[in-house]
């Protein structure tokens, strides 16, 4: 009897890691724990910003400087928040409020002042900047919380500049030309970022002309592109202003041209006879241009100092007689002048300061003159390179 007891206890032992394997005591930590399994939005954005998944929670809590509880904690409520705005995104007052309320530890307190700024940032765009559908915020709110995350990760997402409509919809020339308007506002959402933007202006005939220098960003909802006497060379043929990102087309505003004067006949009397046109043969005025290329550089440096180049290039112009400038034609601050290539590299781009060029009557001559720098720690040299036209006309005698 006490060997067949024996033999049971001995056979117990044996059976017993096997059966706390598939069945662990509540409170011991036996075998491997099962994955911790994350939500598909923070799957995503870990896979975007090249973090695997098993990683996460661990990257997370090492960022925070917390637990993996606390860093999965933290995680499920950012999911939450995204997959409730979602379905929902006219609550994203609330979520981000709950968000505000949960995040209430200390080694959250970082993620929490990050969700009330971008609450009060949320609402004053609400105000008086709400120029967007009904669920534009919503989804702004969304893809913060997405950066949030990423930002966690130690990595970066970058969302596509969205526009929602600009004032006025479209540009009348007339309008311009007359001083009566000197620029177009565009409202719309992820303009923080606009190192891939571009605005184009398009002309008659697929001439294209990039005008992005003149775009300012005051807030992160808001551009203005600079129509006045210094801003964009609007003439009678251009067509549109394209806005291009990462060489996409996602936002055009059409330029409005006023109708050609119609000429109204004189009326006559049906007693009267038309008189005769005389033949006066007053031959008309004759036109032409003439085309100059500008090139300047600035060096780059190796060292802390940036070196500059200050230009002033002059083209004469050789008038055979009877001819003169015609005023008449060119850019309307640069009277008898018009800017036709713009083949910059960027650092000049960037650094070009007191840019002027005009016809100077007094030198007979096309008058380019500005101020350019390259980097420095080795950075790009400036490479300034702009084509000109003068018009030129011949009066009739």
């Amino acid at each position: 009897m006490f060997t067949t007891n024996m033999f049971k206890i001995k056979q117990l032992i044996l059976t017993l890691p096997i059966l706390l394997s598939v069945f662990p005591i509540a409170g011991c930590d036996i075998g491997k724990a099962p994955a911790q399994k994350l939500g598909d939005s923070i799957e995503q954005i870990a896979e975007t910003v090249g973090v695997s998944t098993d990683k996460v929670v661990e990257v997370v809590a090492q960022s925070m400087g917390t637990t993996k509880e606390i860093a999965k904690d933290t995680l499920d409520e950012f999911e939450n928040a995204i997959t409730t705005l979602d379905s929902n995104s006219a609550e994203w007052q609330q979520v981000l409020k709950d968000l505000e309320t949960k995040f209430a530890s200390d080694v959250q307190s970082t993620i929490r002042s990050e969700i009330t700024n971008l609450l009060a940032n949320s609402i004053g765009a609400s105000g008086a900047e709400f120029r967007c559908n009904v669920d534009f915020i919503g989804k702004r709110v969304q893809e913060s919380l997405k950066q949030l995350v990423a930002k966690l990760l130690g990595g970066k997402l970058s969302f596509e500049p969205v526009f929602c409509s600009s004032v006025p919809p479209i540009i009348p020339f007339q309008e311009v030309k007359d001083n009566r308007l000197s620029a177009v506002v565009i409202y719309g959402y992820n303009l923080t970022n606009l190192s891939n933007f571009k605005v184009i202006l398009v002309n008659d005939g697929g001439m294209f002309r990039d005008v992005t220098m003149e775009v300012q960003n005051p807030t992160n909802y808001v551009l203005t592109i600079n129509l006045g006497g210094n801003g964009v060379p609007l003439e009678p043929i251009s067509n549109e202003l394209k806005v291009e990102w990462n060489g996409n087309t996602i936002y055009t505003i059409g330029v409005s041209q006023p109708h050609p004067p119609t000429e109204t006949p004189i009326p006559t009397s049906t007693d009267t006879p038309s008189p005769t046109p005389t033949d006066t043969s007053i031959p008309p005025p004759e036109f032409s241009s003439v085309d100059f290329v500008i090139e300047a550089h600035a060096r780059s440096n190796w060292a802390t100092d940036i070196i500059c180049t200050d230009f002033d290039e002059s083209r004469g112009i050789d008038f055979p007689l009877g001819w003169r400038i015609d005023s008449g034609r060119g850019e309307s601050a640069h009277p008898g002048v018009q800017e036709l290539a713009i083949e910059d590299n960027r650092q000049s781009m960037d650094t070009l300061r007191a840019y002027q060029y005009f016809y100077d009557n007094t030198r007979f001559a096309l008058i380019v003159k500005g101020r350019i720098c390259g980097a420095n720690f080795g950075g790009p040299g400036a490479i300034f390179k702009r084509t000109y036209r003068v018009f030129l006309i011949k009066p009739s005698p």
